[in-house]
């Protein structure tokens, strides 16, 4: 879903995060989404870190603490030097909401004409919402075979997804986007962003498993709809604290260097022993789901097929084959450049990054209808 209206045909997608901000531009030839350029920026970005954290936090409402207008400009800097440096010749730019800044609920209500959908989808959510309405920007749509009955239609019962975020979080990214010289045209949840990176059209049941800095976002997704989100107070930095303790490491670009080198382990080894307790809240809350979707009894979701991974630390060696036999379930980790044509002496280097730029690149493929 997105909060805004415009869709053009060169976009640049921009994905904030807590450790930098990715940005990938495509261009849309004969239907097809072309890769024009990408890039990250990691610099002045950690000058910012309690700001970002703010502006990536939970929801907010008019009352409570705002990110100040010096720092919005700082990181409109920031994302300007990006630009620059990635050398990108559109202006029009489409952003990502973390999913932490999002409220996501499937309702049921009756089916009503087509004229009254929006009024009263939105006089149901208000009894839901976290903040009063006026204070929140809505995004309504069905879910399923569920779509607004036409004359000559049976009245039934229809499930809608709602989807909102805060008017304080919309006015913040816009004006980041002015200082940065950019046009803001679109503003989009990070999980349809993911599901058109990796998954595409596929309306296969699946778990989206995204695994970050700081935080993993759990995504239920079916018929290409996210039913279910969980956020999970896990993320790449745990990883960093197990080295750190075992290995003696402090230096930050030492532990990466390590992460790199267990990555590139040899092919069919084990996930390591070490690692498995830190991630069970991840499998907990997998098997939670996969429990309650087992029985029906959350927001109508069936069984996944598979575990679809991204995410910057989710190339850990056995990671992947550790997730698929513990679950009994197809897992693998997704490439978001595949429905992206780029010259083929690039795939080396966008295979490398493909996972951490995966929101960034499903961002940037709005326009091509992916």
């Amino acid at each position: 879903m997105s909060f805004f209206s415009k869709k053009p045909n060169t976009t640049i997608g921009v994905d904030f995060g807590v450790g930098g901000v990715k940005l990938v531009e495509l261009k849309v030839e004969r239907g097809r989404a072309h890769l024009s350029t990408y890039a990250v920026m990691q610099g002045g970005w950690a000058d910012l870190t309690d700001d970002v954290a703010l502006l990536m936090g939970s929801m907010r409402g008019k009352d409570q603490k705002h990110v100040a207008e010096p720092e919005l400009k700082q990181m409109g800097a920031v994302l300007k030097q990006l630009v620059k440096k990635s050398r990108a010749l559109g202006r029009s730019a489409v952003a990502s909401i973390p999913a932490s800044a999002v409220f996501n609920v499937v309702m049921r209500m009756p089916r009503v004409p087509e004229k009254d959908f929006v009024s009263h989808a939105r006089d149901e959510a208000t009894k839901l919402l976290p903040l009063p309405a006026e204070e929140m920007v809505l995004d309504f749509q069905t879910v399923g075979n569920g779509a607004p009955h036409k004359k000559g239609e049976e009245s039934t019962n229809q499930r809608v997804l709602i989807t909102a975020t805060s008017r304080i979080l919309v006015e913040e990214y816009t004006k980041i986007f002015q200082y940065a010289g950019l046009a803001l045209s679109n503003l989009e949840t990070e999980s349809f962003a993911l599901i058109r990176a990796l998954l595409g059209r596929d309306p296969a049941p699946a778990f989206v498993l995204d695994i970050g800095t700081v935080r993993t976002n759990l995504f239920v997704v079916s018929g290409g709809i996210p039913l279910i989100h969980r956020s999970i107070n896990f993320g790449g930095q745990n990883f960093n604290t197990i080295l750190k303790n075992v290995w003696g490491l402090d230096d930050v670009a030492l532990i990466e260097q390590a992460k790199r080198d267990i990555s590139s382990g040899l092919p069919g080894a084990e996930f390591p022993d070490r690692f498995k307790p830190i991630l069970d809240p991840v499998v907990q809350e997998i098997k939670y789901h996969l429990e309650l979707c087992e029985r029906g009894e959350s927001n109508g979701c069936v069984r996944p097929e598979k575990i679809v991974l991204t995410g910057g630390s989710v190339l850990l060696l056995g990671l992947t084959q550790f997730l698929e036999q513990t679950f009994n379930i197809t897992t693998y980790i997704a490439d978001p450049w595949a429905r992206v044509i780029y010259p083929q002496a690039l795939k080396p280097a966008l295979d490398a990054v493909g996972v951490r730029f995966a929101v960034a690149i499903g961002l940037a493929a709005r326009a091509s209808g992916g």
